[in-house]
């Protein structure tokens, strides 16, 4: 056998990949799309819960800054995010700097407030929109609104959060089980 035929029946087997290296190649694929799944996937829970993180963070803020400025603070929730108030010369006066400026939220949101334990609706439906109305307090003397506030989104698959404070300690978050 010659150099040439050897080499012409070498190059007839080598003419395709072997089944090992396709499966390795799918294998490959499918870890790396499992991946991309994962890392875009759940993106509302993930959002959901900067939301929930973001409010408790300025509201802590809030509280500092109500008890150290010796001033009234309020939190107004609004369709598609909040907004703070401050209590200036008998009236609610609009923040307008960072963190207390109104915030929009990423995704809509649904809310569900529970004041001093009773259930408040949220609607604005008085139609009187330019005198702002917080419905959570913050207060100089270090005490706030007692609130359960719910925060969630339509896919049943996400779970709750909820931000709530007994009025006198710290305001906490907790995930919601399914059981909720």
């Amino acid at each position: 056998m010659t150099h040439c035929e050897h080499e012409s029946r070498h190059n007839r087997y080598q003419q395709g990949f072997t089944l090992l290296e396709i499966l390795l190649v799918i294998t490959i694929i499918a870890i790396m799309a499992g991946m991309a799944t994962l890392a875009i996937g759940g993106s509302d829970a993930r959002l959901l819960q900067q939301e929930a993180r973001r409010l408790q963070q300025v509201l802590l803020m809030a509280q500092d800054r109500a008890a150290f400025k010796h001033s009234n603070l309020g939190l107004q929730l609004t369709d598609d995010g909040y907004r703070f108030l401050r209590y200036s010369n008998q009236s609610w006066i609009e923040m307008d700097e960072k963190p207390f400026a109104p915030h929009q939220f990423e995704l809509p949101l649904q809310l569900d407030l529970q004041l001093e334990g009773a259930d408040l609706n949220l609607t604005s439906d008085d139609g009187d929109e330019d005198i702002p109305t917080p419905e959570i307090l913050v207060l100089a003397s270090g005490e706030n609104s007692a609130f359960a506030l719910e925060l969630s989104v339509d896919d049943t698959r996400v779970r709750p959060w909820i931000l709530h404070s007994d009025g006198f300690s710290s305001i906490a978050l907790e995930a919601l089980n399914e059981n909720h």
